[in-house]
């Protein structure tokens, strides 16, 4: 059988576009795919570029700021200072003693300990009013556990988590005072810093006819020196 002969020469040269374009695909696809790699590498570099921009910006805002962060660094320090410094603690009452008008009948420090966070209600100062000094019925705490006992009976646990380095240091603070408002002053200006002084509880009763306000409390610092 014969072929025509433009038959032939279709053939042909549908057969040498193809070759023609198998080639130039071989030729091309190299340089498609490096092309490809050099725009993803690119993109990769702009938002690495985008990244070092924002941390650069963050720095520069904190360099703008560092004058008040210092400021806040020392006055963090002074509440809560590098060692337990207690004679700050001493002349903290003093000074409130002095501007409140009560008598400073004792200040006693225990050793520090490693800080434990409390609850809210645990951190709640609860003045004793002198006239309830009777204890209520309801409430029967059990010496042999550790446990808060409240007035339903049942016992919760307290399982603080003890934080590195802060130290808490108990104090126990007695003062006398002519009236319950100078009581009440007193523990305000105890808490007025500069150093930083947690009221745990409060005892108000009657002492010589004046008020004895013994005063339960947490000095601070970031050691146990």
């Amino acid at each position: 059988m014969n072929l025509p002969k433009q038959l032939i020469n279709a053939i042909g040269a549908i057969v040498v576009v193809v070759v023609l374009a198998a080639g130039a695909g071989l030729v091309a696809y190299p340089f498609f795919a490096q092309a490809t790699a050099t725009s993803l590498e690119a993109a990769n570099v702009a938002m690495g570029n985008a990244t070092y921009r924002t941390q650069v910006d963050v720095l520069r805002d904190a360099e703008a700021n560092l004058d008040e962060t210092e400021a806040d660094l020392a006055a963090l320090r002074t509440e809560i200072p590098a060692d337990a410094n207690l004679d700050e603690v001493f002349e903290l009452v003093a000074n409130a003693a002095a501007t409140t008008g009560v008598t400073v009948v004792s200040v006693t420090a225990q050793d520090p300990l490693s800080y434990a966070p409390r609850d809210a209600a645990a951190e709640a100062p609860a003045t004793t009013d002198p006239a309830a000094t009777e204890p209520d019925p309801a409430v029967t705490p059990d010496a042999s556990t550790d446990g808060t006992v409240v007035a339903d009976g049942t016992e919760t646990e307290t399982q603080p988590e003890v934080v590195d380095r802060l130290a808490q240091i108990p104090l126990t603070i007695e003062v006398t005072a002519l009236d319950p408002a100078a009581a009440e002053a007193f523990l305000d200006q105890l808490q007025a810093g500069p150093r930083l002084l947690a009221v745990l509880h409060t005892v108000l009763g009657p002492a010589d006819g004046a008020l004895r306000l013994t005063v339960d409390a947490l000095a601070f610092s970031l050691g146990e020196g």
